[in-house]
């Protein structure tokens, strides 16, 4: 990518056509429009022509990944939505941006899905301490696709590292492993001093990941576990691992950071992928919900080689195609109730802000976009939506997810 004149000329691998910087039009809503599409969600059904184009080019798919923003609402809806037609497309995998051992937990507590949402809410009360014990699984929307996906047996592929949150309940879930043990009472004991650990060096603030790493009351609680017993040696190593990358954040080592978080999630990406093969699916359909910086179809934001890339590779490699999402929103609904319209704040996108609705999904198909080889004079921001996504959702009125415990 080149910039002059704060314009981006955009070449990446055949993928964007060139934008000629002799020619006379500014890139405007009015040149989306015509690859802009509508739909609605009514009686958990997508309906309309968005919703037929979309689910027209996942059909064929063997990854969709939905770049989501946080926490929202309305996306929570649409992927309970979309789960079940993902699953007569032949889906049975679905990736999100936890770590290893809080996908299991999930697994677990969705068990008979019917009761996910009770079942998670008690999970959530029991460890909330200020942030939610598995990270962006706090929301009743979050439950509720959760159990659309249970339901239809998707198998959960977290990727990401343990969050910080997640230290009480995984050191929980080794001590679990003791239970029936003559030594139990004496593990309950470290498991109470290695919490006490990282209650203290967490509210000390200062490189607190990096201390957790060397603190003796947890490594006394992680060395009392028997080499032979897997399943904790597992959950050492995921808690080690998270530390470290949080560490490396702390050092302020932000690129490392970086690469070897997104490393980090690839490998366990792969992990559950060859898992899936030898289990029969010999190219296993997997949806990918994730931050959008995560599913971009070259390099993330931050200039790594994160989750999108390398399953478009893959794909590639596979003869097989991926489908990359971005969600954005323009109205957003506060906690005290006012309507606050992000176009003003954005007006970097606002080619593609401008095509949103208050009442009803928009799609813009940046594939056909591409295809259409236009002439025209394009912004940095603009060009970067344009290159690194296929699909841009542009959500209705969205708001916070309702609280889950």
């Amino acid at each position: 990518m080149k910039i002059k004149n704060g314009v981006a000329i955009l070449i990446i691998l055949g993928i964007i056509p060139f934008f000629n910087l002799a020619a006379q039009e500014i890139l405007t809503s009015n040149h989306l429009r015509p690859y802009s599409y509508e739909f609605i969600i009514d009686k958990n059904e997508l309906k309309g022509d968005g919703a037929k184009l979309l689910l027209q080019k996942m059909e064929n798919c063997q990854f969709v990944l939905i770049g989501e923003n946080h926490s929202s609402s309305q996306l929570g809806k649409f992927v309970t939505t979309l789960i079940p037609n993902l699953s007569e497309f032949g889906f049975k995998n679905m990736s999100i941006e936890t770590g290893p051992y809080s996908a299991d937990k999930l697994m677990e507590l969705s068990t008979v899905s019917s009761e996910t949402l009770n079942r998670l809410k008690s999970f959530n009360k029991k460890y909330y301490n200020g942030k939610y014990p598995i990270v962006f699984f706090g929301g009743k929307e979050d439950a509720l696709f959760l159990r659309e996906a249970r339901a239809k047996m998707f198998d959960l592929w977290g990727l990401d590292q343990e969050y910080g949150n997640s230290n009480e309940y995984l050191l929980d879930e080794m001590l679990l492993l003791t239970k029936g043990k003559n030594s139990y009472t004496e593990f309950e004991k470290m498991k109470r001093d290695a919490f006490a650990s990282v209650n203290e060096i967490k509210k000390s603030g200062s490189a607190s990941d990096c201390r957790l790493l060397k603190d003796p009351a947890i490594l006394k609680y992680f060395n009392s576990f028997d080499s032979t017993d897997l399943r904790a040696q597992e959950i050492i190593a995921a808690l080690k691992k998270s530390w470290e990358i949080y560490c490396l954040y702390e050092d302020e080592k932000y690129d490392e950071n970086n690469k070897v978080r997104a490393d980090y999630m690839k490998t366990n990406f792969m992990n559950k992928y060859k898992n899936a093969q030898s289990n029969g699916q010999r190219f296993p359909k997997v949806l990918v919900k994730m931050g959008h910086g995560h599913v971009t179809i070259g390099n993330s934001p931050l200039g790594v080689e994160d989750v999108g890339r390398m399953v478009r590779e893959l794909a590639f490699a596979n003869g097989t195609t991926s489908l990359h999402i971005a969600q954005r929103q323009r109205f957003w609904k506060t906690k005290v109730g006012l309507t606050v319209d992000f176009l003003k704040q954005s007006r970097e996108i606002s080619p593609v802000l401008e095509l949103a609705k208050r009442d009803r999904w928009v799609i813009i198909d940046m594939q056909k976009f591409r295809e259409a080889k236009k002439e025209l004079i394009i912004s940095k921001p603009m060009a970067q939506e344009i290159a690194r996504y296929d699909i841009l959702l542009l959500t209705p009125l969205d708001k916070r997810v309702k609280k889950n415990r």
